[in-house]
């Protein structure tokens, strides 16, 4: 077995590493955190323009039919074209919101290169 010196050591590294592992897995815990509150905020996005779709087709449906049957558009006509017109910007609106959930990165990167970077030292230490 090791001399006592030896065993000693072991101990020591064997708490740096603990200590190190605890670190990292704050740092993971960190990420995730923030990446959810980003997540978060898309989503917040997301009902907004479900909101405003909604509260558009509502009150601008019957004016913006109204007006184009005043233009001389058969009233069903009219109302088609509006109703496209809303579902297109609530359709582009949805997909920002949809494109802001995809951008976001929940991958925890720093961790993950500060685990492999801590890995290559233990490595080259026990080398």
């Amino acid at each position: 077995m090791s001399a006592p010196g030896g065993q000693s050591l072991l101990a020591d590294i064997l708490d740096h590493l603990g200590r190190l592992l605890r670190r990292e897995l704050d740092l993971i815990t960190a990420e995730f955190r923030a990446a959810l509150g980003r997540a978060g905020v898309a989503l917040g996005l997301l009902a907004l323009a479900v909101a405003l779709a909604l509260t558009g087709f509502n009150a601008l449906v019957g004016a913006a039919t109204a007006g184009l049957v005043a233009l001389g558009l058969d009233p069903g006509w009219a109302g088609l074209i509006v109703g496209l017109v809303l579902v297109a910007v609530a359709w582009a609106l949805g997909r920002k919101a949809l494109g802001d959930l995809d951008r976001l990165n929940l991958v925890p990167r720093r961790s993950r290169d500060n685990l492999r970077r801590d890995a290559e030292t233990i490595k080259e230490t026990l080398k």
